[in-house]
């Protein structure tokens, strides 16, 4: 997360988040082997770089389970 230009949340270290100008451009909440993540397509390339990092599975979009709750 680091390498991709994140940084680690002080007080949550399983969060990490990206700004620009003051404005939050991405975020990423991590828990064991799955990611949740919100970004401006602006930044697009920085979660490609952590999704290939990772290798991850299966990504889900609109509505999904994550970590034993429904998100919408």
């Amino acid at each position: 997360m680091i390498d991709a230009g994140f940084k680690e949340n002080t007080i949550m270290p399983a969060v990490y988040s990206y700004s620009q100008n003051g404005k939050v451009m991405a975020i990423c909440g991590s828990h064991v082997d799955d990611l949740l993540w919100a970004n401006d397509p602006s930044v697009d390339h920085m979660v490609d770089y952590v999704l290939r990092t990772f290798e991850c599975g299966k990504i889900e979009e609109g509505k999904f389970r994550y970590c034993g709750k429904e998100v919408e």
